[in-house]
């Protein structure tokens, strides 16, 4: 899921271009009345990380390669 809202992000910034959308699945959420928030887990004294975004400025090429990796059930998962 991660991947693909980056990839959302980037195409809505104008630097990718993605296929046109094929289909619009339901969100669970709505259909059963419960708020997207109450559907995620409580955060069990993970990482108390004051993170502040920072936005980076420059061309796609001058960030080099990228790194996506799973944080799902590790430590690190609280940071995000």
């Amino acid at each position: 899921m991660v991947a693909r809202s980056l990839m959302l992000e980037l195409h809505r910034a104008g630097h990718i271009e993605l296929p046109a959308k094929r289909m619009s699945p339901s969100n669970n959420a709505v259909v059963h009345g419960r708020a997207a928030s109450t559907c995620l887990p409580e955060r069990q004294g993970g990482l108390d990380l004051a993170l502040e975004p920072v936005p980076l400025e420059c061309p796609l090429g001058q960030l080099g390669p990228l790194e996506i990796r799973p944080v799902r059930r590790t430590p690190q998962e609280g940071a995000f």
